[in-house]
Order: structure tokens, then sequence, then C-alpha cells
């Protein structure tokens, strides 16, 4: 397909995406209870604007108190603040600025798409993309997947570029969506082993002095971007952090009785780190070391459930496992259960053709390893973690990519029997009758 008619064709996906979210928001947008990451984004920008860099907003808006906050890495908090700037600063303002970066995220899938199979492929790619009720949810909620989402796929439109025609200009592009994927989602650092350094020592093409000059400027814009953040944490907090501060708590309210033995195996349960004893003037490093301390001892004390949690982490993750119940612990996401629910049998339906996609890639020799890496990365983090709806949102990207190319290539060859049965039967009102019809050409 000619670039020119690809992005005539893409319009269609473009609007069909727009037009879900504009659907979804008038359903969404009087939707009273707020996630906490979101509230916690959305007021610290808040703060930004006011002067106050990255403080604790909830400290600040209930005691008055002004202390510095790394709970969350910074570039949702950013995009709000530039979102405040503009003058777009409600809540609905922000859900609609969400929304349009993900009509873009969809737009850039579709280059995505093409540069994998093709323009129908392509075209195809963006709207799986746009209608998958796992990633079209995101937006109206205000949180960090949003960004994900975008980021991972400007990621996967450079790994492609990087793979057909290796440069230092693309590598170092690479490093920059690595380190802001990490900066949105601090497990998304995984990616670097994963997509980046794979890509300089597999490409082809390059001498050993050519790979050495790129990875050095992959992971050198990846540290150039990284280390204001990290500087600063490092700096500010009574014991060095890192990304965040958050890990502790992460891990305490996943480990422990209620989500190893009781009904919400496999999940988190806030209640879990209700008992661990902060010291006092803590500051959140504080907070972070006494939570992880009181996680590592109750994992340490219930060694021989972990497999069966993280077994269920992983099933529970990928709607293996109650996912009825999975649909429900997800509304705390400003999901509400109709859509999850909608989303987890959708991806049923998506599996099957991501399967057959990576196959056909694979056998293509296309790249591909990109792709599944964003899965490996979402089953990580569920093994490690917990299981969470949105927490899979690279993984359903992925799944919806490759889910594309397999329709497409399924679309194909439906399309191409028709055809050449068309053209052998040949047309039914042919002018020269039965009998007088023109040969069909012979092949050369």
């Amino acid at each position: 397909m000619a670039l020119g008619r690809f992005r005539r064709w893409m319009l269609l996906p473009i609007g069909v995406a727009s037009l879900v979210q504009a659907l979804y928001l008038w359903n969404i947008h009087r939707w009273t209870f707020h996630n906490g990451d979101a509230t916690y984004y959305f007021n610290q920008a808040k703060f930004i604007t006011q002067g106050h860099w990255f403080i604790n907003p909830y400290l600040a808006g209930e005691k008055f108190i002004v202390a510095p906050s790394a709970s969350h890495p910074p570039v949702t908090t950013m995009a709000l603040v530039l979102s405040d700037l503009l003058g777009a600063q409600s809540w609905l303002s922000h859900q609609v600025v969400m929304a349009a970066i993900f009509v873009v995220t969809v737009g850039i899938c579709g280059v995505v798409g093409r540069r994998l199979a093709g323009g129908r492929a392509g075209v195809v790619v963006a709207l799986a993309v746009g209608i998958y009720p796992y990633l079209w949810v995101n937006p109206a909620a205000v949180l960090s997947e949003t960004l994900v989402l975008l980021i991972t796929a400007l990621l996967l439109w450079a790994a492609l570029r990087f793979w057909e025609r290796p440069r230092l200009r693309t590598a170092g592009e690479i490093g920059v969506y690595l380190a802001l994927a990490a900066l949105t989602r601090s497990e998304m650092i995984i990616l670097t082993a994963l997509i980046g350094l794979p890509l300089v020592l597999l490409v082809r093409g390059l001498s050993r002095q050519g790979r050495l000059k790129n990875a050095a400027v992959m992971a050198g814009l990846c540290v150039v971007v990284l280390a204001p953040w990290v500087g600063r944490n490092m700096t500010t907090f009574h014991s060095p952090e890192y990304l965040s501060t958050q890990g502790g708590i992460t891990l305490e309210t996943a480990n422990c009785d209620q989500t190893y033995y009781g009904g919400a195996e496999g999940w988190w349960w806030y209640p879990c780190g209700a008992s661990v004893k902060i010291p006092a003037h803590a500051d959140e490093s504080d907070i972070d070391r006494a939570m992880r301390k009181a996680a590592k001892r109750y994992i340490t004390h219930h060694e021989s459930r972990i497999p069966a949690v993280v077994t269920v982490r992983v099933l529970r993750t990928w709607n293996l496992f109650r996912p009825d119940q999975q649909a429900h612990f997800d509304r705390l996401d400003a999901r509400p259960v109709w859509v999850s629910k909608l989303g987890m049998y959708s991806f049923y339906v998506l599996a099957p053709f991501a399967i057959a996609g990576a196959v056909i890639l694979r056998r293509r020799r296309v790249l591909v390893f990109p792709l599944l890496a964003l899965v490996v990365t979402v089953t990580f983090a569920a093994a490690t973690i917990y299981a969470n709806g949105r927490y899979r949102s690279e993984g359903d990207l992925a799944v919806a990519i490759l889910a594309g190319v397999g329709f497409e290539a399924l679309l194909g060859v439906t399309w191409d029997r028709w055809r050449h049965r068309a053209v052998a039967e040949g047309p039914d009102d042919s002018p020269l009758g039965t009998e007088e019809r023109a040969p069909l050409p012979m092949p050369s």
C-alpha cells in the first residue's frame, strides 16, 4: 500500500479511536471515585504549578506539610503540569488530554504495523489498538498507563527503524524512550535489558566497534535522561532512592496472609501494611525501608507458598484465574466492571490471533522480540509484585499489535482466494456470453 493511500486509510482507525474515547468519557466523566495514584498525580501537578516541586500532595493538602516525594516517577505528573499550564486544569480536561494522547498512540501503532507487515496490516493494527477495551479504558483514569502506551509505541517504532538501518541517532532515540518508560513506571527499566541491549547485539551490518558506539550512545542518553530524577532522589531522602519510594509498600501489601491464603490471593491488600512500625520523623525512604523489611520477613517465613502465589499472580494477570473477581478488583483503578469483562472477552478473542501474528512475523524474519519482551515484562512484574489489570497495559499493546498482524494475514489469504476464484470463474454477466468469454491470460 502506497504511503499516501495508507495515510488516508489511517483516518478510519484514528476516527474510530476518537469516537470510542468520546463515548466512553461521556459515560464515565461523572465517576466519583478517583484512584489514589491518579489523585496523587493530579494534586502534585497543581503544587508544581505553584512552585512546590515534587512534594507529597497528601501531606501538603491535608496537614500543610511540605515534604519531598518520589512515590511515583515524574513523567505522568509532568504531563499534567503541561496540561495545567496550557489551561486544561480540571479533572475532565486531564481526561480529554489523556484521550488525545491515546489517539496519537493509535496512529503510531498503525505506523508500527505498517513496518511489520505492510500498509493493510498497519490499518488493522491501529483498529485493534483503538477498539481493545483494556487499552481504551486507560485515559479516563488519568493514570500512568496512557503515557506508558505512547512511549512504548514510540520505542517499538524506533526499534524497527534501528533494525532496518542501525544509526547512532536512532540508537540515541531508543535510549531516550527507555529512560522515559522507566520514569513513567519504574518496572519498565527492565526493557533496557530486554529490548535495548539485544537490539545492539543482534542487529545486522555493524562491526564490533559499531556495536560499541551504538550501545554507548543508547546507554549514554538513557543515563542522561534518568540522571536528574535519580540524582535528586539519592540526595533528597535519608536513604538513597532511585526511581520510586513505593517499592516497600507495594511489596508489603502484596505479601501477607490475605494475599497468600485469603480471598485476595495473588492480588494486594492495603490493610496489610497498617501494622508496620514507622520510625518517628520518617521520610519516604524510611517508610520504604521499613516496609521492605516487613515484606522480606513475611516472605522468608512463608517460602513454601511462594511458587503457588507467583503462579496465581501470573494467571490472574492474564485472565486465567478468577477473572470475574479480578474485574471487580480492578474497579479501584476507575475501571467499571463491564469494561473489564469486555476487555477479558476481547483478550480471549485476540490471543489466538496474536500467537498467529508472532509466528507469521518470525517466519518472515521480521523483528518480533521487542513485542514479546513487553509480554515478558508484564509477566515478570506480576510474578514479583502482584496482579493488576492496568499493570499489563504494555503487554496488551503487544497483544493488539500481534493480533492485528495475524488477523490481516487471515484476511489477506481469504481475499486472495476469493479474488483468484472470481478470476478463474469469470463474471457471470460477461457481455461475451458464456461461450465467447475472453480467455484468461496464461501465467508467464
